[in-house]
């Protein structure tokens, strides 16, 4: 029986992959919180990624580490580095001490993004990255697209701009995006877990289909209002340095998006092929369910 231990399975992704873990082994979680243990029976430990001695003890015995844990959407930049960077950096270290031999990073495919100021989320997943290559755990990175499905951050945000009396297409909207189904990255994830798959490698998720943010973004529209509206083209280039600006003098929380959340709008967000995904691809949701489920009716 395998043994895990997972950080972040309180969020988004992390809940829809609790069950699959449980059916595979033992599991343990470590949560700031404690409610998952009265949400879904886990055994918990309750610390901080970046205190080790609230953790530490927990990860004898254990095979495999699966680490979510992360923070996104418009926390700080200083934020995203001490959770992401020094977080993960402090994690590995522990799995070293304790024997700990692999490790499943979840990151983000915006790590391939060419231009990361102003994108903190990105820049940390990228220098964490780095981090996990270089140490001498087994392990796998995954890096998911954007992440659909009931709950999903992401996909609320869209239906939002999708929703304004004009349709924002933020630099034309072009970029072609490859939106995952929570329900799918996860029994994507489970699979490399079941064969062991910790080579090093690096495997994008996405959706079976690759689509543009702009068309996206219509056809929420359409669920949302049952009809097209106008739409709006709004430049990038004058509007990135001054959402940076702002970013420096008010934080990102007031703003209603910042610099690095429309790089979606910018740099294409698709994967890789790799096996994993092309065995799975004829079963997972495709675009009409994302959408739908994001619009209920």
């Amino acid at each position: 029986m395998s043994r895990y231990f997972a950080t972040g399975l309180g969020g988004f992704v992390g809940r829809s992959i609790i069950q699959g873990l449980q059916s595979r082994g033992s599991l343990i979680a470590l949560d700031r919180s404690g409610r998952l243990a009265e949400r879904h029976g886990l055994r918990v430990v309750r610390g901080e990624l970046e205190q080790p001695e609230t953790y530490r003890h927990a990860l004898s015995g254990v095979d495999t580490v699966v680490h979510l844990a992360a923070a996104t959407g418009k926390a700080s930049a200083g934020d995203h580095h001490r959770i992401n960077v020094i977080g993960t950096e402090t994690l590995v270290e522990a799995c070293l001490t304790t024997g700990v031999r692999r490790l499943m990073f979840v990151s983000t495919i915006a790590v391939k993004f060419p231009d990361k100021r102003g994108y903190p989320y990105a820049q940390s997943k990228t220098d964490a990255e780095r981090i996990v290559r270089q140490s001498e755990l087994d392990f796998v990175i995954v890096r998911p697209t954007i992440v659909a499905g009931t709950g999903s951050p992401v996909m609320a945000g869209l239906c939002r701009l999708a929703s304004l009396p004009l349709l924002p297409l933020f630099g034309g909207a072009r970029a072609r995006i490859q939106p995952i189904h929570v329900e799918d990255l996860a029994g994507l994830m489970l699979s490399v877990l079941d064969e062991d798959r910790f080579a090093g490698d690096v495997l994008e998720f996405g959706g079976p289909e690759v689509i543009t943010i702009g068309k996206l973004l219509r056809e929420l529209r359409l669920r949302v209002k049952g009809r097209a509206g106008p739409a709006l083209t709004i430049p990038l280039m004058p509007l990135l340095p001054m959402l940076r600006v702002l970013e420096t003098i008010v934080g990102p929380g007031p703003l209603p998006v910042t610099a690095g959340q429309l790089s979606s709008f910018r740099f294409d967000g698709t994967i890789e092929p790799n096996r994993y995904h092309e065995q799975r691809r004829g079963s997972m949701h495709g675009i009409a369910d994302i959408v739908a489920e994001a619009v209920p009716r």
